[in-house]
């Protein structure tokens, strides 16, 4: 046997992992981006309707993070587009929904709590108490 000539080895395949290609991972961050965009949003409206997040002008500081806070909101509006758009009103709705049915429960307490207190209201007293 020559030693110039040695034997050959089968060729080996080398196996190349599957890439997901590029315009599906840039819809998979898109689609991630939108929604914390959306949770973001939606968590800030919430906490400005529940009064848990105010808007202070009391002091430097607290006028900064309030302006910080409206400037957040338009930012996120402005990157969410339509989507933003549609979420600021659908919050904002049911926000003033529910504001309306608690301010309407306040406006029922009084009435009952009048009506216990006094054995004789008249009905000409009780629609002046309900128009205020």
């Amino acid at each position: 046997m020559d030693s110039s000539r040695r034997p050959r080895l089968p060729a080996v395949q080398t196996v190349r992992p599957v890439r997901e290609s590029a315009d599906s991972q840039f819809k998979l961050r898109s689609l991630m981006e939108t929604l914390i965009g959306a949770m973001v949003l939606v968590l800030g409206l919430i906490l400005l309707w529940t009064g848990r997040e105010r808007f202070e002008f009391n002091s430097f500081q607290a006028t900064l993070l309030s302006i910080l806070e409206i400037v957040g909101v338009i930012v996120s509006v402005a990157a969410l587009e339509w989507l933003g758009i549609g979420i600021l009103v659908g919050v904002n709705v049911i926000a003033a929904l529910v504001w309306s049915a608690i301010l309407a429960a306040k406006k029922q307490s009084i009435l009952v709590d009048a009506s216990v207190q006094s054995n004789e209201m008249s009905v000409e007293e009780a629609d002046e108490i309900w128009s205020w």
